[in-house]
């Protein structure tokens, strides 16, 4: 994982440009979209493969998360609180990466924490069965607590492809976090891919959808790949003194 108390790397201008060109390659399409394709009216390009298919999100979140809790009642609250965990975690890495602890005291302190607000979250949750909170609300806080926690995530790592697949990510956020401020006033979808729903539970989809899941992807492998070369290195190095006798 990163240390917590390096400091802050800058964004380079080639990183600016790549946020910047996806997020506007976005809002050009999703544009060109609403205004030239007929809604909900399949324009195919690849036999009935592919198509481009005009439809409005009107839930609160994406497919698979709207997948993940079908059979939940009161999705928003419930998404409300994972966003409440988002802020909380952005919050503490701030706080905590300057003190003067040990590196593996701040992961169990947050840990621990992140435990604590979820479990209290969850006694809290049902206090309010009929709190109403609209998608629009809902989609808007989430966008934003993403962008927040991501965003951070960028700042604080000094990996190339942490960062590149983190900025994927905040074009994505921030693409769609933009529909919900012009009309419709919803996330503008318009891709459609014949079987990915029964595969990845990704229906129509849009520009930004296609980079939040080619960075998320991307940030796995990233961090994974990071992971296994610190173990490789502390595994040459209790090695090498076997090797010397």
């Amino acid at each position: 994982m990163h240390n917590l108390t390096r400091p802050i790397l800058k964004p380079r201008y080639s990183e600016v440009k790549i946020l910047a060109s996806i997020f506007l390659i976005d809002l050009l399409t999703k544009l060109l979209a609403k205004f030239y394709l007929p809604f909900e009216d399949p324009v195919f390009i690849i036999k009935d493969k592919i198509s481009l298919y005009l439809t409005y999100n009107m839930q609160s979140t994406g497919g698979q998360a709207a997948y993940l809790l079908e059979d939940q009642t009161n999705h928003n609250l419930i998404l409300l609180r994972l966003y409440i965990n988002y802020v909380f975690l952005a919050i503490y890495i701030l706080y905590i990466r300057n003190k003067n602890i040990k590196i593996a005291y701040k992961y169990i302190i947050g840990i621990i924490l992140l435990i604590l607000l979820s479990f209290a979250t969850n006694l809290i949750h049902p206090l309010f069965p009929s709190l109403v909170i609209s998608n629009w609300t809902t989609s808007v806080i989430g966008k934003l607590a993403g962008i927040s926690l991501y965003g951070l995530f960028f700042y604080l790592s000094r990996n190339k492809w942490i960062r590149i697949f983190c900025l994927l990510i905040l074009a994505a956020g921030l693409g769609n976090l933009c529909s919900h401020f012009y009309s419709p006033f919803m996330v503008i979808d318009f891709i459609n891919i014949e079987g990915t729903y029964d595969l990845f539970r990704i229906g129509v989809f849009n520009i930004a959808d296609l980079s939040l899941d080619i960075g998320a992807v991307g940030l796995l492998v990233a961090l994974l790949l990071l992971f296994l070369r610190r173990v490789a290195r502390k595994l040459f190095k209790i090695m090498q003194p076997a090797k010397l006798v």
